[in-house]
């Protein structure tokens, strides 16, 4: 920033930065005559914004100083969603002489993935719990006198990475039975088709 014009002696000039700049100095000066200014002319700094970091996300590029129109994305790690907007642009808070600007959204939050909780009917899972984050297994056995039909183990998972899903479809615990018993020349009490264990 320089006075190019000659000026007459005890005019003021005013300095003005450009849009995402701010002033260091005085905004105006007064010509005292003989190639001298009551104040130096000031500078413009470019703004910056301050550097965020999101929890369980990675940003790009990869930096800690970020300056007017520079634009960073998050992205969440495997397993996490996002909630909120992945891209934000550091703006000018359009005041004249504050050195910070402004993100243009909030940052971002990362939530680990859940599954629904799933119990079979007798049966029991291990680990015994209720909450499913996204990489952990359950594993369901059926009581005594009863046998699975399905994936005894199955993975929370995510093809979207939004929701979770189970790698496997929720397995059942059936009674076991015994087919019907005939004897020659004999009866067979009580008379049934099957037998429940």
């Amino acid at each position: 920033m320089s006075i190019a014009a000659p000026v007459r002696l005890d005019a003021f000039v005013v300095f003005q930065c450009d849009q995402g700049y701010y002033m260091r100095g005085e905004s105006r000066a007064q010509c005292l005559g003989d190639n001298r200014w009551n104040y130096a002319v000031p500078t413009c700094n470019i703004k910056r914004c301050p550097n965020r970091n999101v929890r369980n996300a990675s940003k790009a590029p990869n930096k800690n100083n970020w300056v007017y129109q520079e634009t960073v994305t998050y992205t969440c790690r495997e397993g996490y969603r996002m909630g909120g907007r992945a891209r934000s642009t550091c703006q000018s808070n359009n005041h004249p002489t504050n050195p910070s600007g402004t993100w243009s959204s909030n940052p971002p939050s990362c939530t680990r993935i859940r599954c629904p909780n799933r119990n079979v009917d007798s049966a029991t899972k291990a680990p015994n719990k209720h909450v499913w984050y996204y990489g952990e297994s359950v594993t369901y056995a059926c009581r005594e006198g009863y046998r699975m039909v399905g994936v005894a183990t199955s993975t929370c998972q995510s093809n979207d990475q939004v929701r979770g899903t189970w790698s496997s479809d929720q397995p059942s615990c059936i009674r076991k039975t015994c087919n019907s018993l005939v004897i020659a020349d004999g009866t067979v009490s009580p008379r049934r088709e099957t037998y429940n264990y």
